[in-house]
């Protein structure tokens, strides 16, 4: 993102406009007061390796996870669950919504 405009307060940045995703013709304003709110939330994108939580012989654990598709329009993306080892489980398919994010999957640690 190129931001575009500043605007402070009292010396305290209180919002700026930037493009996204380097397209000038989609300008977004951005807050402090909205920061956190569900609607700035991004999705995983398709192909993206995300951790969910799985119950296996009664022990719960995170999983590494891809991201098969998603629908910006319900909120919903569905993943393909790996093997402990990492290998994706072509069986195992969970769909979750954006905002079970940090209680039913998460992104991974960096």
């Amino acid at each position: 993102a190129k931001v575009r405009s500043i605007r402070h307060l009292y010396g305290e940045t209180v919002s700026f406009t930037a493009c996204v995703n380097n397209d000038d013709e989609f300008i977004e304003r951005f807050n402090a007061r909205d920061e956190g709110k569900e609607w700035r939330r991004l999705m995983p994108r398709k192909g993206e390796c995300i951790e969910v939580e799985v119950e296996d012989d009664g022990q719960v654990q995170w999983r590494k996870a891809t991201v098969l598709k998603r629908s910006t329009a319900t909120g919903e993306f569905s993943v393909v669950v790996c093997f402990p080892d990492g290998t994706p489980d072509s069986d195992f398919h969970e769909t979750f919504r954006l905002e079970t994010e940090g209680r039913e999957w998460r992104r991974p640690q960096i």
